[in-house]
């Protein structure tokens, strides 16, 4: 096992998305990787689910004298369907939010000849509130006419 190097901040990142939509979770590859730079890349980037998580959902497996973007793609059968790294990016996009899908991705890079690297995203899945609910005062007299400019005290409420 190797050290991690995490980036300029301790703070996860933290990315929005609303449910229903595609949420792109950025990882630190540490550089762009061209042909010349073959065994600079990335010999191993996983990424997993919440810190203590021992399986990947998506893992990317470079042989040695192999490009990068030629690279084994793997992904949990469960997230099949939903997920996608794109290594130009350096992002894996997860299709079709839903609230469930909210809380901390890591993303771990395995060098063969420089430091590991290691990324924290925070996704937050952010609801639409509901429709407002407009409430009168049971109390109130009833059947008032107001006049253009008078005062009318209304209480809205909206959840979510």
């Amino acid at each position: 096992m190797g050290c991690f190097f995490s980036g300029r901040h301790a703070e996860p990142q933290q990315v929005l998305a609303l449910p229903g939509s595609r949420a792109r979770l950025p990882c630190d590859l540490g550089g762009s990787f061209g042909a010349s730079s073959v065994e600079a890349a990335p010999s191993l980037i996983t990424w997993t689910r919440g810190p203590a998580a021992t399986e990947p959902l998506y893992s990317v497996v470079r042989s040695p004298g192999v490009a990068l973007v030629q690279a084994d793609h793997r992904m949990a059968p469960a997230w099949k369907d939903r997920l996608h790294f794109s290594v130009s990016r350096g992002t894996l996009s997860l299709a079709d939010v839903s609230p469930g899908d909210a809380g901390l991705y890591v993303c771990r890079v395995r060098f063969q000849h420089a430091p590991d690297r290691m990324s924290r995203v925070q996704l937050v899945v952010v609801e639409s509130p509901g429709n407002p609910v407009l409430k009168f005062d049971p109390e109130a007299p009833r059947g008032i006419r107001l006049r253009e400019g008078q005062r009318l005290r209304v209480l809205c409420e909206v959840v979510g």
